[in-house]
């Protein structure tokens, strides 16, 4: 900071301001965000794949067990006891709940596949200076 004066009585007052310290800071802010969007790019795209995978790999056994108890109910329920009845009742219920659930997974591996809004807010905004 300086002062100077004039010939008519003046006074002027001047700042510098160094700003490599705040670019080289802004530079590495901005390297560091580059990265950490790539990382979380990366554990999002192997969420959608292990939810994706998951969710076809229990289909088939879900509908060898509704299969198989929708052919148990048809073949012999009408002679079995209703306790038995009522059992293989509840596995076509909970295999119902089961695929509800896969197909939830299935949504939402498709909706992280969708792209995310991302926008500056008002007052975070910083000039390049390139």
């Amino acid at each position: 900071m300086g002062r100077r004066s004039s010939e008519d009585g003046k006074r002027t007052l001047g700042v510098t301001l160094n700003l490599t310290e705040r670019k080289r800071a802004a530079e590495i802010l901005e390297r560091t965000v580059i990265e950490r969007t790539a990382q979380l790019q990366e554990m999002v795209a192997e969420l959608e794949a292990f939810s994706y995978s998951v969710s076809h790999d229990l289909r088939a056994p879900l509908r060898a067990m509704q299969g198989y108890a929708k052919a148990l109910m048809e073949d012999y329920g009408p002679g079995w006891d209703p306790a038995a009845v009522k059992c293989l009742e509840r596995i076509h219920r909970a295999s119902t709940r089961l695929e509800v659930l896969i197909g939830d997974i299935l949504a939402y591996s498709k909706v992280v596949n969708g792209r995310l809004n991302c926008r500056q807010f008002p007052g975070t905004a910083h000039r390049r200076t390139n």
